[in-house]
């Protein structure tokens, strides 16, 4: 991604803001809702990781094919996208519109909020750079975040 921002947006907020669409359903009706919870280049996401942890992390972007073959089960559908959220950087926050996602979503929490309140996880997973660990453990540990 470089320096490009990305929409991003905790699995539990969409489904928050799912809810209210579908309570609401005349106001939404052939519409596009498009929501996220905060726009953020991989540098400013790295900073606020290392806030959190205090800890330094270092945003490395991957070439694409390099991160397409990382050895998770995302890395390809993902390294298929990164490229064209990168080429529509300027459009595609836009169409993700922050406030109408805290209209829709009030308990939606600011993304510095949300790193803080699962710190355990980021932690885990930066531990698991330096040592062997449960695997199954860090799995459950990211996919909360």
């Amino acid at each position: 991604m470089a320096d490009s921002k990305l929409a991003l947006i905790a699995a539990e907020d969409m489904g928050r803001t799912a809810f209210a669409v579908f309570r609401n359903p005349d106001v939404h009706i052939g519409r596009t809702v498009s929501v996220a919870g905060a726009h953020a280049s991989g540098a400013e996401l790295a900073a606020l990781i290392s806030d959190v942890i205090g800890e330094t992390v270092h945003y490395r972007p991957f070439a694409w094919d390099q991160f397409r073959s990382l050895p998770f089960w995302t890395a390809v559908t993902a390294g298929n996208a990164f490229p064209y959220f990168a080429e529509n950087e300027r459009d595609l926050p836009a169409r993700r519109d922050l406030d109408e996602s805290r209209r829709l979503n009030h308990a939606m929490e600011p993304l510095d909020a949300w790193l803080r309140s699962h710190r355990a996880g980021l932690l885990l997973s930066a531990q698991s750079r330096n040592r062997p660990v449960n695997r199954r453990v860090v799995r459950s540990a990211r996919s909360a975040w």
